[in-house]
């Protein structure tokens, strides 16, 4: 269940969650969310008392990190700022309008509408929001055009190509024939994209990485040694940023 508080002119919603392992009551906050830990056996009332008595800090903790967020998107999603997407390094440039939503068109930078009426941290919010949307879309329209590329030189057809965001893996090839693809892998440079996604597509017919698996891979892509290295090497750079 919701509850909110009022500091002035802002509300400030909250949830409850109760825990076992609770001792006293705790406020965890983060820029757009605030939760109330508190232990077994606690009223709402008690919990609604805690939150009146901490309505200043909690405000300010608000403030704070919502600050500290801007000063971090900006770096990274701000007008100037350079976001990485198939190897380089593209400048972003905002043009403010009245609009409801964010939109990106890319040329030789990304050209980005954004609505004029928000805040500072709702506009990058929602720059950042429409990256990780126009990222993933473009991540999967690309693999799955390299996929059918290898898929027809190696006469194999997947079940299917879908994206996701693994912790370990770049890309694998399961059982059921599906592809999965890490979405980040639009930011790397195209050679290692097309290197994991050949990989995946060799792995339809070969499970294991054999002299046959490396030999049928350079039929799909002669030079995938240079995908590796190309991969290995965005990794340790993309690891480090």
């Amino acid at each position: 269940m919701s509850h909110s508080i009022q500091i002035g002119r802002t509300t400030i919603p909250y949830t409850i969650r109760v825990s076992d392992k609770a001792r006293k009551i705790k406020l965890v906050v983060r820029p757009d969310a605030v939760e109330v830990v508190s232990p077994q056996g606690t009223t709402v009332e008690a919990v609604e008392q805690f939150v009146h008595t901490k309505r200043q800090w909690l405000f300010k903790s608000i403030q704070d990190l919502k600050r500290q967020q801007v000063t971090e998107w900006t770096q990274h999603y701000g007008s100037g700022a350079k976001i990485q997407y198939r190897g380089r390094y593209l400048m972003i440039r905002w043009h403010l309008e009245d609009t409801n939503e964010v939109s990106i068109q890319y040329s030789s930078k990304f050209e980005v509408t954004v609505p004029k009426n928000l805040s500072k941290y709702e506009q990058l919010k929602a720059v950042q929001a429409a990256f990780d949307t126009y990222l993933k879309h473009r991540a999967l329209v690309v693999s799955k055009q390299m996929a059918r590329r290898y898929e027809r030189l190696l006469q194999v057809q997947s079940k299917n190509l879908i994206i996701n965001q693994s912790k370990h893996n770049w890309g694998t090839c399961g059982k059921d024939n599906i592809i999965r693809i890490n979405w980040q892998l639009i930011q790397a440079p195209t050679i290692a994209m097309q290197y994991v996604v050949a990989h995946e597509v060799t792995h339809l017919i070969h499970r294991n990485h054999s002299d046959e698996f490396w030999n049928t891979l350079g039929t799909a892509l002669t030079n995938w040694q240079e995908g590796k290295q190309s991969l290995e090497s965005w990794e340790r750079a993309h690891l480090r940023v």
